[in-house]
């Protein structure tokens, strides 16, 4: 699979600066903010937020902050896809992303590993947030890196396990790490949101790839992006643990409402 481009972002100036230096600033205050909770162990997932920064950038530092200072190969970023059908999994045509703060390199080499594994379609000319949204909080945290960008259009639990599957066995092999982007739900009615997340948060806490397949598919159910934070992640870190102490923990949950 070819990737001959540099994908320009169409974020810039809208969803966060455009400027470098005052994205590098927001971004650092965001990590300011932190209170410092040192993860002991290995860190191989997280899930974060792709709204504007005004909106999701606190929570999702509260995420990112645990890679600073830590050393991957390489990222793999799951994200849905908002304007379009792509399939079970897709990959962006271009070899580089563009953000205020660089070029964020595709890792070819895992792209045309992943894809011998699965059947990947490939797109041009996305404008997909849920991904980008997430660069410059990596380019920040780890510098520079490689990344492998997939964008799903999943509705199933099936290809989510099977590409979670896919990526544990490139796991075991490489030290990677993944990021699943979502929003969690969009209601109407505040008081259900709230209810439901936190069905959502509890199946994550809890590690139970049973209950999290049940409330991210549940139709009852509107989780931005349900199928990177459902099986795929789920059942890529649940392939790989070998530790009795590998657990997941939440450390910042929010709502739009109470974030603006």
């Amino acid at each position: 699979m070819s990737a001959p481009s540099i994908r320009r972002t169409p974020l810039r100036g809208r969803w966060y600066p455009a400027e470098p230096a005052a994205l590098r600033d927001l971004i650092d205050q965001f990590f300011a903010d932190v209170p410092e909770q040192p993860l002991a162990g290995s860190l191989c997932a997280l899930l974060s937020p792709h709204a504007g920064y005004p909106y999701s950038g606190q929570t999702a530092a509260h995420g990112y902050k645990p890679v600073m200072g830590r050393t991957f190969e390489a990222v793999i970023v799951l994200g849905p896809s908002h304007h379009a059908w792509v399939g079970d999994y897709a990959l962006s045509y271009a070899s580089a992303y563009d953000t205020p703060l660089g070029n964020v390199p595709v890792a070819a080499d895992l792209v045309a590993a992943l894809d011998e594994r699965l059947s990947l379609q490939a797109v041009r000319e996305e404008q997909e947030h849920s991904i980008e949204l997430q660069l410059p909080f990596l380019q920040v945290a780890l510098g520079e890196f490689a990344f492998v960008p997939i964008l799903t259009s999943a509705a199933e639990a099936a290809p989510c396990i099977a590409l979670g599957q896919a990526i544990a066995e490139m796991m075991r092999e490489r030290q990677l790490l993944l990021v699943a982007s979502s929003d969690l739900n969009h209601f109407e009615s505040y008081r259900e949101v709230v209810w439901r997340d936190a069905e959502v948060v509890r199946a994550i806490e809890q590690f139970d790839l049973s209950r999290m397949a049940d409330v991210l598919f549940d139709p009852d159910y509107t989780v931005c992006g349900r199928a990177a934070p459902g099986c795929s992640a789920t059942r890529t870190v649940t392939s790989i643990r070998c530790a009795p102490a590998f657990h997941a923990l939440v450390i910042r949950s929010t709502r739009q409402r109470r974030a603006s």
